[in-house]
Formats: C-alpha cells, structure tokens, sequence
C-alpha cells in the first residue's frame, strides 16, 4: 500500500535515514518542535516533507516499509 501525506524527515549527511508518517502538517511540525528542544547544541536535521510512504501491515498495524517519494526527491532518481 502507497501511504501519501506529511512524513517527519530525518536527513543525515544529506541522505534521507529515517521517516516517520504523521496524521497532518501541524501534526508533525509539533514533533519536529519536540525534538528540537531535546538537541539544543547541535540538532538533528529533521524536516516536514510532503510523501508517499510503502507501507506494510506488522501485528495489525500499518508501517512504513519504504519511501517511494519525499518532497522533491524519488527514490532511484
């Protein structure tokens, strides 16, 4: 299943590592705002992105298995 909505983005090195879908824009800027505070001195880069997320049933909970786009990057491209 292709997930489309806001993904919280974590970008290392350039690179998307890690993504996590979230329920709506404002939804996911809290979180973003949330670990920010944690990470004062030299936070992560974490961002807001438009997304399509492979998502995959786990335990009868859906999961993000895959990014197929986020923002204006493609997977592959």
């Amino acid at each position: 299943m292709i997930w489309t909505g806001f993904a919280l983005v974590l970008f290392i090195g350039g690179a998307v590592s890690e993504y996590l879908p979230m329920d709506s824009p404002s939804k996911c800027l809290m979180e973003k705002r949330k670990i920010l505070r944690l990470h004062r001195g030299n936070p992560p880069s974490y961002r807001c992105l438009p997304s399509k997320l492979k998502m995959r049933n786990f335990n009868g909970k859906q999961q993000p298995t895959d990014w197929v786009e986020i923002g204006d990057l493609k997977k592959g491209a």
